[in-house]
């Protein structure tokens, strides 16, 4: 009997899980018993069974699972192939580990002797079928619950297997996570769904005082015909008044169909709210899985390292019931991994030097979480000898991050944030656990990428905490929509302190720096063109205060000036493809309320790229203007990427046009002059080579260059699309905007157009 309810809840859904697809398999393999795949899956079913069983201390089920897997193996192999009469015997082999997992659930004897359904697993017994008769009104393991039982009804027919119809209930189902990610997805497009509707009523509503504003003046011009017709002839005059109120009539008509819309679209959009709110927090319960799910993997790893360093150490884990999204739980793992080791390696001392500095031998390492209203904190602490700002500081010198004296002018709370800087590494040798300059960086990445941040404080001898703010779950994500260089971009509105206008003469300089005072301190203030490497227009009075954003990013406050604060907005952040990872301040990409495609802006990117600047952000430099402006077709399907390309080349003064596909292109290429192609390989309908072949063998067009950007990085794909024709082929994985502004300007100006 299983006394604890929680292991009992769970092997109850996975001893039922895998003793059916333990017959299932079974089953299929009466009709085809050469089919390996299957015969794989029973082998490996039976041994999860027989792991299962031996982790509660169910040794009856172990032993008939693993004889059962026995059996399967020596089919798999070839030695004791499956006859129908081996079919038999173990089926009736899951009948009786049916029985006895019903056992140690519910305490109802199972009748079963084990060594005979051994036996009669392997044919070494003729009763090879003697068991069924007890286990015939066996149900399945899902179907019998602790606690009192209800008398079992009747089975339909003598001999009959499993429970009656009326007694099935099935309590829980596995659902694949792929399923619940694509309900999420689907869920956050229902959430803008619902913000394109509301905006629709604003339009509805808009016409409405439109009507309104008509059916006044068409009210007030009657009066004014009155008085006209007063000396016209009486029958033109009637038929003109008839007219009149006859228009008059179907204005009115109209003016109460407009009504009873907008208060039906009123009414439908309060219930697609609630449908919709309903809907997500159900996904979003779906997804949850307990912290557990990854603490518990750390026991064993800080006792083995702790162990191979001559440390002792204690590791206390509180919080594991604290419920996250399973993405937080997949994603957060090699980052939990990276803070234990620089804990072990780094934190936690030897015995004898804890002694010295008199600390008990045994250090301790704490790994806990906590749910702070819709913020989970993750917190990594040790009480080891904390971090060593000034090895920290020689470190960054020594990696030229910065020079000496920068060095030892920066805060101590600057210098902690060193230590995510990548490269830098204060160990003095290289090791299996530390000395390579890497991991806090990648740590830092991780927790951005899922929408969080990352805070350390040390104190010498006193240990470090390390902690890490994120989201509890990740799905749709409200928006700052601000207007730069004609475009509109996104900032997550946790990261916004606050929005305002400022005058130019409240600006001024501060250490060679343009600042603003925000909540009684200067603040940078930079502009948002500028920081991007947008093109900047002319400003109509400079003496018009300016909008400014204010974000905060780990206790650092930076102020953007942006052309045009929109408005709020909430978008299903879609994380960003393979080309945009390297491209700096990029978080993500959605879709508005209007359909258009919103890039959604990194603000810790925006906050560090002035973070250690020696003086202002300078704007970026400008194409000089040419007699005629080059123009480039972008081909790619992913318009995610395709607006990022189309931007990127925008600002460095290209005229872009796009297609979707390379048989659009090829239209396009038929209607538009253009000066070169940028295309991605893999694409429906006709694919990036196609496209360069059809190119180089059409008269008018063999000459234009072509560029080739792609996810494929073999040399054989290399060969493939130089031998295609094309000029340059750059990959994504190591994308880099400014190679590709650099091959563009080498093959649309004077030089060379060879395959490079």
């Amino acid at each position: 009997m299983i006394d604890d309810p929680e292991l009992a809840a769970l092997f109850r859904d996975e001893a039922d899980e895998h003793l059916r697809l333990l017959e299932s398999g079974l089953l299929h393999l009466e009709g085809e018993r050469g089919d390996a795949d299957t015969l794989e899956e029973v082998l490996r079913e039976a041994h999860s069974l027989k792991g299962a069983a031996r982790m509660l201390g169910l040794s009856d089920v172990e032993l008939l699972s693993h004889a059962l897997e026995d059996r399967v193996r020596s089919a798999t192999h070839g030695t004791e192939p499956l006859t129908e009469d081996a079919c038999d015997r173990l089926l009736a082999g899951v009948d009786a580990l049916r029985a006895l997992c019903h056992e140690a659930l519910d305490d109802v004897p199972s009748g079963v002797d084990v060594m005979r359904a051994i036996a009669d697993l392997s044919g070494e017994s003729t009763a090879g079928t003697a068991i069924v008769d007890v286990l015939s009104e066996q149900p399945a393991v899902s179907e019998r619950r602790a606690g009192p039982q209800a008398p079992e009804p009747e089975p339909a027919q003598s001999g009959a297997r499993g429970p009656t119809a009326t007694d099935l209930r099935i309590d829980t189902i596995r659902v694949a996570p792929r399923k619940l990610d694509a309900l999420m997805n689907q869920s956050g497009e229902l959430t803008v769904t619902r913000t394109r509707i509301a905006r629709r009523q604003v339009e509805v509503a808009a016409l409405l005082r439109e009507w309104d504003e008509l059916y006044q003046r068409q009210h007030t011009n009657r009066h004014e015909m009155t008085s006209t017709l007063a000396g016209a002839d009486p029958a033109i005059a009637a038929r003109l008044r008839i007219d009149w109120e006859r228009a008059e009539s179907s204005l009115r008509d109209i003016g109460s169909g407009l009504r009873r819309l907008l208060d039906d679209m009123g009414a439908d959009s309060a219930r697609l709210e609630n449908v919709a709110g309903k809907l997500d927090e159900g996904i979003r319960e779906a997804r949850m899985l307990p912290l557990s799910t990854v603490f518990g993997q750390f026991h064993r790893m800080v006792r083995d390292i702790g162990r191979s360093e001559d440390k002792q150490i204690e590791l206390v884990v509180e919080g594991g019931e604290t419920l996250v999204d399973k993405r937080i739980v997949e994603e957060i793992k090699d980052a939990l991994m990276h803070l234990m080791r620089n804990a072990i390696d780094h934190g936690i001392e030897t015995p004898a030097e804890r002694i010295g500095a008199g600390k008990l031998p045994t250090g301790t390492i704490r790994l806990s979480g906590r749910l702070d209203g819709s913020t989970v904190i993750i917190e990594v602490s040790d009480d080891g000898r904390g971090l060593d700002l000034e090895r920290i500081r020689a470190a960054a010198v020594r990696i030229g991050f910065v020079t000496e004296v920068e060095a030892a002018s920066l805060e101590a709370e600057h210098v902690r944030d060193l230590v995510f800087v990548s490269g830098l590494s204060t160990s003095s040798q290289v090791t299996d656990m530390s000395g390579r300059g890497v991991g806090m960086d990648v740590v830092r990445a991780n927790i951005e990428v899922l929408k969080g941040r990352i805070e350390i404080a040390s104190g010498p001898g006193l240990g470090c905490v390390v902690t890490c703010h994120l989201p509890q779950a990740l799905s749709t994500t409200r928006v700052l929509l601000v207007r730069l260089g004609g475009h509109v971009y996104g900032l997550p509105l946790d990261s916004v302190r606050v929005v305002m206008k400022v005058a130019p003469s409240d600006m001024y300089r501060v250490d060679g720096r343009t600042s603003i005072t925000v909540e009684g301190e200067p603040v940078s203030a930079v502009l948002a063109a500028d920081l991007l490497h947008l093109p900047t227009g002319a400003t109509e009075d400079p003496t018009a205060p300016v909008p400014v954003v204010v974000l905060v990013h780990a206790q650092e406050y930076l102020a953007l000036q942006v052309d045009e604060i929109v408005e709020e907005q909430e978008i299903v952040l879609k994380p960003i493809g393979a080309l945009l990872k390297h491209v700096r301040n990029v978080m993500g990409a959605g879709i508005l309320g209007t359909g258009d495609v919103c890039i959604v802006l990194s603000s810790a990117d925006l906050v560090r790229s002035v973070r250690f600047a020696d003086r202002p952000v300078q704007p970026a430099p400008r194409l000089a203007t040419s007699p005629r402006q080059l123009r480039v077709l972008v081909v790619e399907d992913s318009a995610t990427t395709r607006v990022q390309e189309k931007r990127i080349l925008e600002e460095a003064g290209y005229q872009v046009c796009a297609a979707v596909d390379g048989e659009d292109a090829w239209t396009l290429l038929g209607e538009v002059s253009v000066d070169a192609v940028v295309s991605d390989v893999l694409m429906p309908n006709l694919d990036g080579f196609g496209l360069t072949e059809r190119i180089r063998a059409s008269d008018r067009l063999s000459d234009l260059p072509v560029v080739l950007v792609t996810t494929l990085t073999s040399d054989a794909d290399r060969r493939k699309g130089l031998k295609a024709g094309a000029n340059a082929y750059l990959t994504k994985a190591g994308f880099d905007q400014s190679a590709l502004l650099e091959t563009l300007a080498r093959l649309v100006g004077p030089g060379s157009k060879s395959p490079s």
